[in-house]
């Protein structure tokens, strides 16, 4: 499943501060098994204290535990949504019978 998480530090400051800290974790977490189940696709567009991410994951228990760390110890705020793939979509669609007039 696809998701898209926004991610939001409390203030600027607090983002440049933390930056490091979290690439860190993301070199890390690729090597142990914190970030085994996931596929992140950082949005270099965002504004540096507002991130946002598209995460390939088994299930939305596993970015709340990629983000649980942060969310309690920076303060961090985080919205998930949960996004469909374009074949996903066809086949809902398709169930659904919305491809009929």
């Amino acid at each position: 499943t696809t998701y898209l998480v926004f991610w939001a530090f409390p203030y600027q400051e607090a983002s440049v501060k933390f930056t490091p800290a979290f690439v860190q974790y993301l070199i890390e977490g690729k090597k142990g098994k914190s970030l085994r189940d996931l596929k992140l696709y950082i949005d270099l567009r965002s504004k540096k204290w507002n991130w946002k991410f598209f995460v390939e994951a088994v299930s939305s228990q596993k970015i709340w535990e990629l983000t649980a760390p942060w969310i309690k110890g920076f303060g961090v705020k985080v919205e998930i949504r949960v996004m469909m793939t374009d074949e996903e979509f066809l086949e809902t669609a398709k169930k659904l019978e919305l491809d009929k007039e």
